[in-house]
């Protein structure tokens, strides 16, 4: 073959070889940025709860969502909890909350069983801790409004609830408010 010819066959499997790259580049683009939370210290109350609702915050991972609850401030997340409850459109609201302390709940509880002993009563300690905050503040609320209803006690709602949360989940939960009950008795 001559030169020419070589050189020919060159370019053209060079350019074969870009097309093939520049299709799956095309077919693969990681052109779809993954939204990031922000940081809920940073905001207001009201941008803390604008960010729950939106499309950015449901497309964040399991993982990501969990990091962003954990960081919102105990007071925040109460008045946040009623704030949503109170929307105009409430039953939308109510089951967008639901699920996003499911997930919390549930990732909550999977990272307990993967702890040590020692870290795992750190955890029910802090637990403890935030469950008493929240108690005393639904005492203040319930003063105030008179209405204490965060779980459905009962009906359809309920059933729903109940049926939200996954049997493992619940069985992991059974064990680990047990652990709490436990390590509130022996805390005293």
């Amino acid at each position: 073959m001559d030169t020419k010819l070589k050189k020919k066959i060159v370019k053209i499997i060079v350019l074969i070889i870009l097309i093939i790259i520049a299709a799956l580049i095309f077919i693969y683009k990681p052109t779809e940025i993954k939204p990031t939370a922000p940081d809920p210290l940073d905001m207001q109350a009201g941008e803390v709860g604008k960010f729950l609702e939106s499309k950015d915050f449901t497309e964040l991972s399991v993982e990501e969502k969990l990091k962003f609850m954990d960081q919102i401030p105990a007071n925040q997340k109460a008045n946040i909890l009623n704030k949503h409850l109170i929307t105009i459109n409430q039953e939308k609201s109510r089951r967008q909350m639901r699920n996003m302390m499911n997930s919390y709940v549930a990732g909550r509880v999977d990272k307990f069983f993967e702890l040590s002993e020692e870290e795992q009563n750190q955890m029910l300690d802090v637990d403890i801790d935030r469950f008493e905050k929240a108690h005393r503040m639904i005492q203040i609320q319930t003063r105030m409004t008179g209405s204490k209803q965060i779980i459905p006690q009962g009906g359809a709602e309920r059933a729903e609830f109940d049926a939200s949360i996954s049997p493992a989940t619940k069985a992991k939960m059974r064990i680990y408010l047990e652990r709490m009950r436990q390590r509130k008795k022996s805390r005293r």
